[in-house]
Formats: C-alpha cells, structure tokens, sequence
C-alpha cells in the first residue's frame, strides 16, 4: 500500500515545485513597477486614508510692539487606498495524477500562471500613468493626475490653481530644458516655492532611442550647430531614461521628480499560493491569490505631455 500514489500524496510532493514553477517568471528581471512604485504594508481595514496639512503663509514683518498674527495650517487632500483581490488557478483530474501526467503539466501550468499575475500586475500599475489625463480621481482634489487647474487647498488660497501638465509638444531636447524649468518654479499648497528637481525621464518603447540620443549626444540633437548638450552637462536627467512597455500611447513620456508620497503600492493580503482536492471528483486544484491597493500622494511626483 505505501507505493499506491494518493491526490494528498500528490500535493504535498508537488506544492513546492510548483511554488517554485510560479516564480519562474522572475527569471525575465525585476518588474517594471516596482521602479517607480513605493511598496508598503497596507493597513488591517477595509480601506487605508492618508492626509497631510497645507503649510503656512509667509511670516509678517513686526513693527515696534506689534503683536504677532498666528496662521493655520488646514487638512490637505485625502488620498483613499482602495484594496482589489486578484485570484486565479488551475484544476487537474484524479486519472491524470494516477497516470502520471500530473507532475509535469501543473508545473508548466503554474509557470504560466505566475506569468499571468505578473502581467496583471505591471497592468494595473501602469493604468495610473495611462490615464493620467483623462482620469478624474475620485479623492485627492477630484481632478486627474495630470491636470492643469488643481486646486491649492492652503488657507486663503481659495480659487488658486496650479498646473503639473506640460505644454503638447513632441519629445525633445528642448521640450525636456523647458520642462526642467517648468518643474522647478513649482510651488505648494500656500503657493511658496518647493524646490522641486525633476529626476527621471519615462517614456513608452517608441521614444526609446530618442531619449538616448538627447541623452547621449555631446552636441544638440538634430541641429548643424557645435552647441554643447546642455542636458547632458548638466545631468538633469542622468544617462537613462526609464522605458516602461506598458504605457499605452506612443507619444505621452513624463518627468517623475523628488517629490516625497509620489506613486504608492500598499499590500493589504500578500501573495498566497495553495493546492486543495474535491472530494467528490478527486481533482486538484491549485490557485493564488493577492490583494492590494495603487495610489498616488503627491501629485507634485509626475509632470507629463501628452506629446505631438
């Protein structure tokens, strides 16, 4: 009777190859999100609110006596994390275990399937920058991510507006000194200068090579002239742009800056595999499962154009 080969067997035999099988897909290099991605525990409740305060005005010169004019700093926008459950997996029957088919066709299933939640993944992740500029948030300031009319919620600010849109205007060396300048004169929610710095370049696949002849280049791009690159001597943007594959417009590329709160991934349930039988079929079954949330704080974090 010990050589008889029961489903249970079978699972406690397979569930770790398969685990490993799952992770497989790690072998094609590091997910694209997590490089522009804040990744943090989420909290134990149905949704997870954060919050900041507005900052003061600036200070008022004093006369002789004069008594001092106390500011208030109000409640900020609300950034509400939302948590989406994602789950999937595969069955296979009770004579194909028997007949010794089991073993390897879940573990090139599980392979696929850790595939598919990485794919998923890198969707959902990307959707924040896809739909930048369309997307009207349903918290924060109720406006989209890229917007040119967000509202400044300081005291006494009311009615006041700022932009993180770039002019429409084709991917270019000019376009990216523009931008610098632009995101440097950015101010917050009182309307004093912030320091803002722009770091990272990103961009779909199609302005790849673009990118690395602006960033590249010694002289200017596309000009007879022997002008030196000033983006380049200057290091603005580093060497590299950041290529994501899952950015759905070919024309649309963005600035990520040093804002503090940019794009956050808050895990609320971490990734579970497991395998289970029927006990009225004596099939088994593996799935995964994983529940998270994708926001961004700050929207100081990404400036962007949808291109020319």
């Amino acid at each position: 009777m010990s050589n008889i080969i029961t489903t249970a067997n079978f699972r406690r035999r397979v569930l770790p190859i398969l685990d490993r099988s799952f992770d497989d897909h790690t072998a094609k290099g590091p997910e694209e999100w997590k490089s522009w991605y804040d990744v943090e525990d989420g909290a134990a409740a149905a949704f997870e609110e954060e919050s900041g305060l507005t900052g003061f005005g600036l200070p008022t010169e004093l006369g002789e006596g004069e008594a001092i004019t106390y500011d208030i700093a109000k409640d900020g926008f609300v950034t509400r994390f939302l948590w989406s459950e994602f789950g999937s997996g595969f069955k296979i029957t009770k004579r194909m275990i028997e007949d010794g088919q089991g073993e390897s066709l879940t573990t090139k299933l599980s392979k696929m399937l850790g595939v598919s939640f990485r794919e998923a993944r890198e969707l959902i992740h990307a959707y924040l920058l896809n739909s930048a500029f369309t997307r009207v948030r349903p918290d924060f300031d109720k406006k989209p991510i890229i917007a040119t009319d967000h509202p400044m919620a300081g005291f006494g600010m009311g009615g006041q507006v700022w932009s993180n849109r770039l002019p429409d205007a084709q991917f270019s060396e000019a376009a990216l000194e523009d931008a610098d300048i632009f995101i440097s004169k950015a101010t917050d929610q009182r309307g004093l200068k912030i320091s803002l710095k722009a770091k990272d370049i990103v961009i779909p696949s199609e302005l790849k090579y673009d990118a690395v002849r602006i960033l590249r280049s010694n002289g200017q791009v596309n000009t007879p002239n022997n002008t030196a690159n000033a983006l380049k001597i200057e290091g603005t943007y580093g060497t590299d742009a950041k290529v994501l594959r899952y950015l759905t417009s070919s024309t649309a590329w963005f600035i990520m800056t040093d804002a503090d709160r940019g794009f956050i991934h808050k895990t609320r349930n971490a990734l579970e595999r497991g395998m289970h039988g029927d006990f009225e079929t004596g099939n088994t079954a593996y799935k995964a499962t994983e529940r998270y949330g994708v926001n961004i704080g700050d929207v100081h974090k990404v400036y962007g154009s949808v291109g020319a």
